[in-house]
Order: C-alpha cells, then structure tokens, then sequence
C-alpha cells in the first residue's frame, strides 16, 4: 500500500505542473524536481501517519570515529604468489588502453628500479624519457604556411604551433630560399 501510494505520487509529479527548470510565470523561480519529490515524498508519511523505518530504527550508531587499522596480511612469497597471476592478467587486458610512450615510461622506471634498487634514479629516468616523449609529439605540431607578394619578389611565412630544438630541421626544410 505504501509503495504504490509513494509511487503514484512520484509518476505523477509533471502532471501537478512542476517540471524540471521551469519557473514559476507569478514569482520567478525555479522548482527543482528532485527537491519537489524529497519534500512531497517526505510530507505524505508525516501527514498520513504512515510508519516508515528511520535510520535510528535499523540500530544505535557509535559515538566515536573509526579507527585507521592497517590490515594483518603477512607479506611473504605466499602472499605474492596469490596476488601475481590476478595483476599481470589485469595489467594485460588494460595495457593496450594506456598510450605506448606512457607504458615504455613505466616500464623503464620499473625495470631501472629494480635493477639499481634505487628509486629516485629510477623516477628520473622516467622523467627524462617522459620529456623525450613529449618533446616528439609536440614537434609534430608544428604548422608552417607560406604565401607569395602580389609581384612574386618576396615570401610569407607563419609560423603556428610549439618551436623547440627537435622541429628545427623541420622548421628550416619549409624555407625556400631561391
């Protein structure tokens, strides 16, 4: 009864004229419908005397915050050897989704940290390929448009895009210098 009761209302909120972002023509405001339906939603039991369960109902509620705990695993061999097969079986089906530059970039810093037992050189390494990366993409962006004087005597050009060292033989190749 109580269901079919708060579902009635609930369908039947545009058809008592309250839509979503309309405005009222008299004040000029806007009704949002969810707050609509929170406030009908919560008269109809209050007026009706319906009994709905309240938070309060289900139990009492602690009075003091929870507690950080770390959790007791035992990091041993055993340990790895149940968490290995699921991370490399998801880290494959997820890789092809990560750009091939950022899975060489991770890849190396993996494989030089461990290799050195030294993660700040690791990061920088990482850092340094991630700028090579960067720097090759960014020299791809490079735009050069030429145009010709009315009595052909002189050349144009623009330049649009990001000039760094490594477009610079692009940049120059676009010059026609006869």
């Amino acid at each position: 009864m109580l269901n079919n009761k708060l579902l009635v209302v609930g369908s039947n909120l545009e058809q008592i004229g309250i839509k979503t972002g309309t405005q009222d023509k008299l004040n000029k405001k806007v009704f949002p419908l969810p707050l609509v339906a929170i406030v009908l939603l919560t008269a109809i039991p209050i007026f009706d005397g319906i009994d709905v369960p309240t938070v309060g109902d289900m139990g009492e509620l602690s009075k003091t915050l929870p507690f950080f705990r770390i959790p007791q695993v035992p990091l041993n061999w055993g340990t790895l050897q149940i968490i290995f097969p699921y991370a490399i079986t998801r880290s494959m089906k997820t890789i092809h989704l990560v750009p091939r530059s950022e899975t060489a970039v991770m890849v190396t810093t993996v494989f030089i940290t461990v290799l050195s037992h030294n993660l700040a050189l690791g990061v920088m390494i990482g850092i340094v390929i991630s700028a090579v990366f960067f720097l090759r993409k960014i020299t791809k962006v490079v735009f050069i448009d030429s145009s010709l004087s009315a009595n052909n005597s002189h050349s144009t050009y623009s330049l649009a895009g990001q000039l760094v060292f490594l477009s610079v033989d692009e940049f120059l190749a676009a010059f026609d210098c006869k």
